[in-house]
């Protein structure tokens, strides 16, 4: 953003295709270190500035690989961001931890494919092999209480909370 104003300026059309021409670049150079070929991956994870970009980004991930687009492989990956949406910096990981606690199946050697993006100014594709006894560390029923214990705000009480300068003190984000 212009560093004379506050907030940042946002062209959502112009974003989604500078997101769709990183993934192609950042997937290009991936496979040009050796990658490894895109029917390997089980399961692939997405930046989520919202739900419908991962299926965008998967689409043309199929297209250049000449393979069909299998759902399945990024839907669990998309479940907890069609109940909170973008967060931004997190929204990659969301979308990890989303795919390994919704899954049905046992993602143990498992490889992953992950694409983080930053609006615009930088971009990533790697791959990832779960760990056997994933399992044993994750916290679904913790992270189900969370979500279901939200407060829905109204825009003045959103504004209040945001302006609040105490929040990091007192733990609001633990």
């Amino acid at each position: 953003r212009p560093n004379t104003l506050e907030t940042p300026l946002y062209d959502g059309k112009f974003s989604a295709v500078k997101y769709l021409q990183s993934l192609g670049h950042c997937w290009r150079d991936y496979q040009s270190k050796g990658g490894n070929d895109f029917s390997a991956f089980n399961q692939f994870c997405f930046h989520l500035p919202f739900t419908r970009m991962a299926e965008k980004a998967f689409h043309s991930l199929s297209k250049v690989n000449q393979s069909e687009m299998h759902q399945e492989k990024i839907e669990d990956g998309m479940a907890y961001n069609r109940i909170i949406g973008n967060c931004y910096n997190a929204s990659l990981y969301i979308s990890l931890i989303s795919a390994l606690e919704n899954t049905g199946k046992d993602l143990s050697d498992k490889l992953l494919g992950l694409f983080s993006y930053g609006s615009g100014a930088t971009a990533e594709f790697y791959a990832g092999t779960v760990q056997e006894g994933y399992k044993n560390v994750l916290v679904q029923d913790h992270h189900k209480t969370l979500l279901e214990n939200r407060t829905a705000l109204n825009y003045e009480e959103y504004e209040q909370y945001w302006q609040r300068s105490d929040l990091s003190e007192q733990g609001e984000y633990t």
